[in-house]
């Protein structure tokens, strides 16, 4: 399950370059990352689970949650099943693949089916239990107005810009200016409506996550 949530998080991250012809580059602007804090905990995460580093990637997993990132939220639960980061807890990580399912795609809502059969009598009283804090922090009514903020403040400064202006990226070391033309994007695709307006990026996330049927296998091995 980790091995396809975390295909599924790479494949994300690709639809944003991909759809729109986007630069690489425009990932590690600040003012993209600023604007999308769920990409960017979601990266952070992944490139510390991929270190080993679980602790850390627990707790960025768990900041990308905030701002309604399921692939995230199907993370914490994994790695709380499999005790990485933090000792197992298997109430609890039914809670949180609980959550991931909030929107009821199939892989995700498979998983949490798996889970509750796995759970004795009571680790699924306590689920019940401890999933009402999990749901009052991190559901899509709680997380997502989080996210829409940071988008549509993002969007007022797309006024700033005339059209067929050039959007300057900064460069690795931080430093603001025209390193190459790579680093330079045109306005059109930058501020592609597709990942600032909010229906329109919630549409795209819901779009890929149907693409991603296919991905996962419904006859994955049993939990451990």
């Amino acid at each position: 399950m980790i091995r396809f949530l975390l295909l599924l998080a790479t494949m994300l991250l690709s639809s944003l370059l991909s759809a729109a012809s986007l630069n690489p580059g425009i990932l590690a602007s600040s003012g993209f990352l600023e604007a999308h804090p769920d990409v960017h905990w979601r990266v952070l995460a992944m490139q510390r689970y991929r270190k080993g580093n679980y602790t850390e990637a627990l707790d960025l997993f768990r900041r990308a949650s905030r701002y309604a990132d399921k692939s995230a939220q199907g993370m914490v639960a994994e790695m709380l099943w499999q005790g990485k980061g933090a000792p197992a807890d298997r109430a609890l990580a039914y809670a949180w693949m609980d959550l991931a399912a909030e929107r009821a795609y199939p892989q995700l809502a498979m998983w949490r089916e798996r889970y509750w059969q796995q759970l004795a009598p009571d680790e699924q009283r306590r689920a019940l239990t401890v999933g009402k804090a999990v749901y009052a922090e991190y559901r899509d009514s709680v997380a997502k107005p989080r996210l829409e903020n940071k988008l549509r403040l993002a969007r007022l400064d797309i006024l700033g810009w005339m059209d067929g202006a050039d959007v300057l990226l900064p460069a690795a070391n931080g430093n603001i200016g025209i390193a190459g033309q790579h680093d330079r994007v045109y306005n059109q695709h930058y501020y592609d409506p597709n990942y600032w307006d909010p229906k329109l990026y919630w549409k795209r996330i819901d779009n890929e996550w149907k693409a991603a049927v296919t991905v996962g296998s419904v006859s994955e091995k049993p939990l451990p």
